[in-house]
């Protein structure tokens, strides 16, 4: 039973399989080779996805629930591995092969035409405007297979136990779980898609997160940036942008005044120290050329930027040298 759930509903992908139940892929490996028997609550997850009961699960045949889910893979040849291929008369046969084949079998779930084009290569456009009467059979095909009562039970079930699972996620994977688009679950769902986007986009402590920025605002010196402190709470930088812009442009304002401050106290360091290497070397009898000025200071980088280098040309002026580095 778990394997025909392995073939349904991932691929036969062992990984993709146990990501969906929530569970250790070596425990998963276990279940399938009969190491171990799954827990009651792996048993119901595996009958939500399968929207039969647990008795039907325990007591049913795989092969009458196999009539469920017709075992037929979805395979299609990728035609244009080059975007900027010409489109020529025997790739719009090789198209309208392929989707008559993949029309022809029993798949579950069947694919949508944006999923069939983009592994065949191409856009969506494309393949209305050289197989119009194929893709219409395509979409009919799609929108057929989630409008009956046993697939929206499916639809309902996966997205109640997202709402009730203990990791929230987004709503593409829940989705992925049963094969469809996200549209498709917000065309018969709306109000269930949309707690389960809200409470996907709830799973962090907004009141840790403001109060970490603000504790990096209070900080007089050595501000973080944005970057370093998503990295900190294991967030990225364009979720703290996008839901607290004000602080972070607080912080970002403030760091980059931080940081001119410093970037002015090193340069008035490096100004002096030639300054001081310039004057010695000279009152020795030494012209202070730049390589003279490195070798005493023990910085060959020392006359590396601009404001280095002016320092250095009017510090020769006035001692009367040349100003050529």
């Amino acid at each position: 039973m778990i394997k025909l759930l392995l073939d349904t509903h991932a691929d036969g992908n062992l990984s993709a399989l146990a990501r969906i139940l929530q569970l250790d892929v070596q425990v998963l490996w276990a279940y399938i080779n009969e190491r171990h028997l799954p827990h009651f609550h792996i048993l119901l997850r595996v009958c939500y996805l399968l929207s039969i009961s647990p008795l039907e699960f325990l007591t049913e045949s795989p092969r009458l629930l196999q009539t469920r889910f017709p075992s037929d893979k979805y395979e299609i040849k990728c035609v244009f591995s080059d975007k900027w291929k010409r489109i020529a008369e025997s790739d719009i046969k090789l198209m309208q092969q392929s989707l008559a084949d993949l029309l022809q079998k029993e798949i579950y779930p069947f694919p949508s035409l944006k999923k069939i084009a983009n592994d065949i290569g191409c856009h969506p456009s494309t393949l209305l405007k050289y197989c119009p009467d194929l893709c219409k059979e395509v979409n009919k095909r799609y929108r057929k297979q989630w409008a009956n009562d046993n697939a929206k039970v499916c639809l309902m079930r996966t997205l109640e136990s997202a709402l009730v699972s203990e990791k929230r996620v987004p709503l593409s994977f829940v989705a992925r779980q049963v094969g469809c688009a996200p549209e498709t679950l917000r065309k018969y769902f709306p109000d269930l898609c949309s707690a389960v986007v809200t409470r996907y986009y709830e799973r962090y402590d907004r009141d840790f997160i403001q109060k970490k920025l603000e504790d990096c605002l209070d900080q007089r010196e050595n501000i973080p940036s944005i970057k370093e402190i998503a990295v900190s709470i294991g967030h990225n930088d364009s979720f703290l942008w996008w839901h607290f812009p004000e602080l972070c442009k607080q912080i970002s304002l403030k760091r980059r005044l931080e940081r001119e401050e410093q970037h002015k106290r090193r340069l008035d360091n490096i100004c002096y120290s030639i300054t001081q290497a310039a004057l010695l070397l000279h009152s020795q009898g030494v012209y202070p050329s730049a390589r003279q000025i490195a070798q005493l200071t023990g910085d060959p980088f020392l006359l590396v930027e601009r404001e280095a280098q002016e320092m250095w040309r009017s510090i020769m002026k006035d001692l009367g040298y040349s100003t050529y580095l």
